[in-house]
């Protein structure tokens, strides 16, 4: 496994996999865990829902996701996948199935979809690149889509990411990161379903799901 260390006082890198070769996230915040799994979210799922994980990075959210969840998870970084796989080795995690691939092209029907800010969903929500991609999530589930995602004040806005330079702009806004307003999101995101939003200022965090 990777040395911890303050990501953000790195050099930027050209894209995720990039990042994914030479870092990795710290561990997830408890308070994020807790958040998730009481029962507005994840906590009113029974064992064994099928979850598929969108952007799963290094397997961190894999790893938590999969004592409760049948998780197959998914990301385009070959290296995150390769990180993922090396997590669960050494947790001693055999129940997640991890995909390298574009989770937009994904098939199949999964119970829950979960996604903690993927690259794809980076636009604002009016967007019709967000609504779009959204939507392509929501084809994929019977049940809800949960979005978790970092916003601070001032919202509506691009900030600079401080991970990525403007090289891993591709297919998604990736050397900046936009800022919803949770009230904003939430009037979209009904749009496309049944909505529900938590802003916890303090944390800086939207946690939001979307029912089919």
């Amino acid at each position: 496994m990777k040395k911890k260390v303050n990501i953000y006082k790195l050099p930027k890198v050209n894209s995720w996999d990039e990042f994914y070769a030479n870092r990795s996230w710290p561990p997830v915040p408890k308070h994020e865990q807790d958040v998730l799994f009481k029962n507005e979210f994840l906590g009113k799922y029974p064992k064994g829902t099928s979850l598929l994980e969108v952007g799963c990075g290094d397997g961190k959210w894999s790893a938590i996701l999969s004592s409760r969840f049948k998780v197959t998870a998914i990301d385009n970084s070959a290296n995150a996948i390769k990180e993922a796989l090396a997590l669960c080795k050494v947790r001693k995690i055999n129940n997640v199935e991890f995909l390298c691939g574009d989770a937009l092209n994904a098939e199949g029907q999964y119970d829950i979809i979960f996604a903690r800010g993927p690259s794809f969903l980076n636009f604002p929500s009016a967007d019709v690149r967000f609504v779009s991609n959204f939507k392509k999530l929501l084809s994929l589930c019977t049940q809800e889509v949960i979005f978790n995602i970092a916003s601070r004040t001032p919202f509506e806005v691009w900030k600079p990411s401080g991970l990525l330079t403007p090289l891993a702009d591709v297919d998604s806004p990736n050397s900046q990161w936009y800022h919803h307003d949770p009230e904003i999101l939430k009037t979209n995101l009904a749009k496309l379903g049944a909505a529900h939003i938590s802003y916890e200022k303090h944390k800086a965090r939207i946690y939001a799901s979307v029912k089919v």
